[in-house]
């Protein structure tokens, strides 16, 4: 298992770091490579790291509900065909959800714009708050969008077993006022 402890782990957007877990062999597979390539993190990126974990379940949680109440407003909203998001009892990964998850939901919330590609450009350009960025897991908000960054190079055979469409935006919710997040999201979409 790899895991990109740049995201939830250190949780500021301010370090690049990951993990790696398996049996033996594969670790020390890795281990050459790390050796190799210089794959130890430095002090200060270890301290970042040590901070951020501190306050994870903290973050994850406010994330969490944050996530919750701006899908619960987006699926309200007459300019989103959709919402993907697991905390709603509709959703179908609600129920698997429910068994994994404790403490929440996550901080991702996907919606599909009544409109398309043109309506999402004209999204992404009205935000006043929430950045354009294709990651997750910090303590901002950001939106980004899957068929140019997470989903970039997928067939459309693929694209459509994923759930991902001209119409999908992604926003990886963070710690911020929730009522901010929702001011922002909803003046954005009403400038579409």
């Amino acid at each position: 298992v790899m895991h990109s402890a740049t995201k939830y782990l250190g949780g500021h957007s301010d370090l690049t770091a990951g993990a790696v877990a398996g049996n033996r062999a594969f670790i020390d597979q890795v281990r050459q490579m790390a050796v190799l390539v210089g794959a130890t993190l430095d002090p200060a990126a270890a301290y970042l790291l040590s901070r951020g974990i501190r306050t994870l379940d903290l973050r994850v949680r406010a994330a969490s509900e944050n996530a919750m109440k701006l899908a619960q407003t987006l699926r309200r909203h007459a300019k989103v065909a959709r919402v993907y998001y697991p905390g709603l009892e509709d959703d179908p990964g609600h129920e698997l959800a429910k068994q994994q998850m404790r403490g929440g939901f996550g901080g991702i919330v996907a919606i599909d714009l009544v409109g398309g590609e043109c309506e999402a450009e004209r999204l992404f350009n009205s935000f006043r708050l929430i950045r354009t960025a294709p990651s997750l897991g910090g303590v901002e908000t950001l939106v980004s969008y899957p068929l140019y960054s997470s989903h970039s190079g997928f067939s459309e055979e693929r694209l459509r077993a994923a759930g991902v469409s001209s119409a999908t935006v992604r926003f990886a919710v963070g710690i911020e006022s929730a009522n901010d997040i929702i001011a922002d999201v909803t003046q954005a979409l009403h400038k579409t």
